[in-house]
């Protein structure tokens, strides 16, 4: 019976002290981008706040699972181009991004929160992430919903597509590091993109449509925000009926830059074997 109890016991010391049950709640704050028609150049180009919230589970020392929350806005404006086409076209957005996903860390180095040889270490990072966007136009002083008015002509015969979707899936990816300064306080620093399944994060993703077919179909507003290049020219527009609306590119992608902190529930430390082995001897 003590002989059993005794393996029982130093199989649960060998459980308990190799467990890697460390659980990291955090925040993040940063900026948020996006690429598509509006920009089609510039991968670094960060336009405003975005901020959220994570939960972190390092289930070894070179890997973790993660499940987040953030939020953040895109917008894009062609005015401030420096090519002609986009220029002349001059459409713009703004949209919320609304992000629910789980991405699995890889880390390059052994990394043990509370430790004092391995509290430092680059990763990178992937998963898969349901989000929710809304591209809206300014219009004479007042916002638009731009989905719901089909400017490329969705939901009705001059387009075969249905109206898009406003909650769709994407892949991230991106680089980061992290750094466990005392032993419950890792910072880490953050810079991430996502491949989406939709091209119309800009509501730009077809061709143009016959404006006053359009007007008929889906009403004035929706003639006027699907082409906006006759306010530059005098009401001469640019965009004829069935010539390319936005570019080549199937899907846009977003993304954010981040620096964070999380506060790690550190594994519990028990005597070592070999300290149990002192113990039973003393008996």
């Amino acid at each position: 019976m003590k002989s059993t109890l005794r393996f029982l016991s130093i199989i649960f010391m060998l459980l308990v002290s190799t467990a890697k049950a460390q659980w990291e709640p955090g925040v993040a704050i940063g900026g948020s981008g996006y690429m598509g028609e509006m920009n089609s150049r510039n991968p670094f180009k960060f336009t405003d706040l975005a901020g959220g919230i994570h939960l972190r589970y390092n289930f070894s020392d070179f890997f973790a699972f993660r499940g987040s929350l953030m939020i953040g806005k895109i917008q894009g404006n062609d005015s401030t181009s420096n090519f002609t086409f986009n220029k002349e076209r001059n459409l713009s957005f703004t949209s919320s991004i609304e992000e629910l996903g789980t991405q699995l860390e890889f880390n390059f180095f052994r990394y043990q929160p509370g430790s004092k040889d391995y509290r430092f270490t680059p990763y990178v990072f992937t998963g898969f992430n349901i989000f929710r966007f809304n591209p809206k136009a300014t219009y004479q002083g007042k916002e638009y919903e731009l989905q719901k008015l089909g400017t490329e002509g969705q939901g009705t015969t001059l387009n075969k597509e249905g109206k898009y979707s406003l909650v769709n899936f994407s892949i991230p990816y991106g680089v980061g590091i992290k750094y466990n300064f005392l032993d419950n306080y890792t910072f880490n620093i953050e810079a991430g993109y996502r491949s989406t399944a939709t091209d119309y994060l800009d509501d730009v993703g077809g061709t143009y449509v016959d404006k006053v077919l359009l007007a008929q179909k889906n009403g004035s507003v929706a003639a006027l925000l699907s082409d906006r290049s006759g306010e530059l020219n005098d009401g001469v527009y640019s965009g004829v009926p069935q010539t390319q609306r936005g570019d080549l590119k199937k899907k846009d992608n977003y993304m954010f830059a981040t620096i964070g902190i999380s506060y790690t529930f550190v594994r519990v430390r028990c005597p070592g074997i070999s300290n149990f082995r002192k113990i039973q001897k003393l008996k």
